[in-house]
């Protein structure tokens, strides 16, 4: 791992631990709690870790008392440091969050997989289509909803990937005819 990935997990791991003070073995069972799927953390990592949270200014050392036999290594938060947990742990909830989101969208009966699924039953097909085929009939103000819905999600699955989706020379009806040039079995915005 590199120097962003280590100081990101240390960053996280404080945090979630919600130290001001703390010694290697504080920050070791930290990581361990807030990342128990990351085999155990080598003392060498940790201690570079350290090094380099304060090197940023993140962490400052804190010198013992006089007079004690043996104080274990100690470093305080600094407002930086604070300043650095915060933006990280907004970060992490914004991935969650996101990660959260592309799995609603993988779900299987999602609007977006509705969506893909027809379109690569269909292999063709425009948002007026679309919208007629998953919507319930008779509602013509949920038809007309569905339409711009499906057009602006077919709309941006041609941005995200032109090679698996173009539109096509032919129009029907006025409206725009999508066409599925690369079946993949997500639409592409949920393979990130």
């Amino acid at each position: 791992m590199d120097r962003v990935a280590l100081t990101r997990y240390a960053l996280a791991a404080l945090g979630g631990a919600r130290l001001d003070r703390l010694t290697r073995q504080q920050l070791e069972l930290a990581l361990a709690k807030t990342f128990p799927d990351v085999p155990a953390w080598r003392s060498q990592s940790v201690r570079l870790m350290l090094e380099w949270l304060e090197q940023d200014g993140h962490l400052q050392p804190v010198t013992p008392a006089s007079g004690r036999r043996f104080v274990p290594p100690t470093w305080m938060l600094t407002a930086q440091g604070r300043d650095a947990i915060a933006a990280e742990l907004t970060r992490l909830r914004k991935l969650r969050e996101h990660a959260q989101r592309l799995a609603a969208r993988r779900a299987h009966g999602s609007p977006h997989m509705r969506l893909w699924r027809l379109l690569r039953a269909r292999g063709h097909l425009t948002a007026k289509e679309a919208a007629e085929t998953l919507v319930d009939a008779g509602d013509d103000a949920a038809v007309e909803r569905a339409t711009r819905q499906a057009h602006q999600l077919l709309m941006r699955w041609r941005k995200l990937a032109p090679d698996a989706i173009q539109v096509g020379a032919r129009r029907v009806d006025g409206h725009v005819r999508y066409v599925l040039a690369r079946d993949d079995q997500y639409p592409p915005e949920a393979q990130a």
